[in-house]
């Protein structure tokens, strides 16, 4: 539900009141001019979470916008944002401040990523928290390609990743049976399953979320 009407936004979270956790700023941490690291805590014992997985919340008045924690336990959820221009996604997460109150959606969506296999990921800026939650779960290696000045957000999250600037995607592939996650720009994704397929990795091996597409809003 990227954007609706305010009074169909009122309605939704008057109706389905249910579905919203009320979550407090607890830590913000700017990683780089562009990626913000946030700190939610409250009580999220009633929610589901696998890595992947995505809560919505209401950046504006009209906008609302999704976005996957890296970490979800039973009183915290972090999100890595990227803020990344004029919008209001990114106004909001820069807004954010410890002790602001905000509502979000509970987590769903799929699990983004396979258990009993290697797991090689793609991605970038959107992509940081979607890996992060990944890594707990199952081992993975991978690329992110990041503008230069987010170069060195993955070392100060712990995070050991290749590096790279945007649109080089050179690689070897890990081995025959690995699943292949991509996430993040749409286009790039799309570049990138191309090269997998060149490769002779199967259809069934590759995972794919796309975050954003260039020149369309609220994906």
């Amino acid at each position: 539900m990227p954007r609706m009407p305010k009074w169909m936004g009122d309605a939704v979270e008057s109706l389905m009141a249910s579905k919203f956790l009320t979550v407090t700023v607890t830590e913000v941490e700017y990683l780089s001019p562009e990626v913000k690291r946030v700190c939610f805590t409250g009580d999220l014992s009633r929610a589901d979470f696998d890595a992947g997985y995505a809560v919505t919340f209401r950046v504006s008045a009209l906008d609302h916008r999704d976005y996957t924690p890296g970490v979800f336990t039973k009183d915290t959820c972090e999100i890595i944002f990227h803020i990344h221009g004029n919008g209001p996604g990114s106004a909001f997460a820069d807004s954010l401040q410890v002790g602001d109150t905000t509502k979000m959606v509970i987590p769903r969506g799929r699990k983004l990523y396979r258990e009993g296999v290697e797991n090689f990921f793609f991605g970038d800026e959107s992509s940081i928290g979607t890996l992060k939650a990944i890594m707990q779960e199952v081992p993975c290696t991978g690329i992110l390609e990041l503008d230069e000045v987010n170069f060195r957000v993955p070392e100060k999250l712990g995070m050991q990743v290749d590096v790279v600037r945007k649109g080089s995607h050179s690689f070897d592939l890990v081995n025959e049976k690995a699943a292949y996650v991509l996430t993040g720009n749409g286009e790039s994704i799309q570049r990138f399953r191309k090269l997998l397929k060149g490769k002779g990795v199967s259809s069934s091996q590759i995972i794919t979320k796309a975050y954003w597409i260039p020149g369309k809003k609220g994906l």
